[in-house]
């Protein structure tokens, strides 16, 4: 079992969309604009989650640190 730490934390910048009040994507989880992200393969670091197995754990943070 390997234990993986994820930032959450990515501003919207000038892709926030019109009523949200969040500036990044943490803020608005926790704030219930938003529930979920997606990753895509074309992402950097995406291989990191490709190789996940069942029951590694995973760890969203507001920063890397």
């Amino acid at each position: 079992m390997s234990m993986l730490k994820v930032t959450m934390h990515f501003s919207y910048g000038r892709d926030a969309w019109s009523g949200l009040n969040s500036k990044a994507t943490f803020d608005a989880i926790l704030a219930g604009e938003r529930s979920s992200t997606t990753r895509f393969p074309s992402w950097p670091g995406y291989e990191r989650w490709k190789a996940l197995k069942v029951d590694d754990h995973v760890a969203f943070t507001p920063s890397a640190t």
